[in-house]
């Protein structure tokens, strides 16, 4: 048994496991199709709210996508639970390539 309320009409009426899964509204002048499933789906939604997502960034712990991006509040890069600015990462990035031709030069 369940409380269906036609969104035209807005007549209220139960449905019963014995009634069809689809169907019309029970007011004659109402043109109002019912689907089971998707009632059901918004009377979850009503008592349930949508779970929060719980992905925070780690420097500013403000909402993000996912553990591998870009923070769009603080602008850290998030790799897993670690963060990093922008600016440490490039002086690591330079300071790996002049280590590398460093060593291809005397390598060689």
């Amino acid at each position: 048994m369940m409380k269906i309320q036609c969104s035209k009409c807005s007549r209220s009426f139960i449905w019963t496991d014995d009634l069809p899964l689809h169907g019309k509204c029970p007011e004659d002048d109402c043109d109002w199709y019912y689907d089971v499933r998707q009632e059901l789906g918004k009377a979850l939604e009503k008592k349930a709210p949508a779970p929060r997502d719980s992905t925070l960034c780690p420097s500013c712990r403000n909402p993000i996508t996912s553990r591998w991006t870009t923070c769009a509040s603080c602008g850290n890069i998030v790799a897993g639970s670690q963060y990093f600015s922008k600016k440490h990462l490039f002086i690591l990035a330079v300071f790996l390539l002049v280590i590398l031709s460093l060593i291809y030069r005397y390598w060689s």
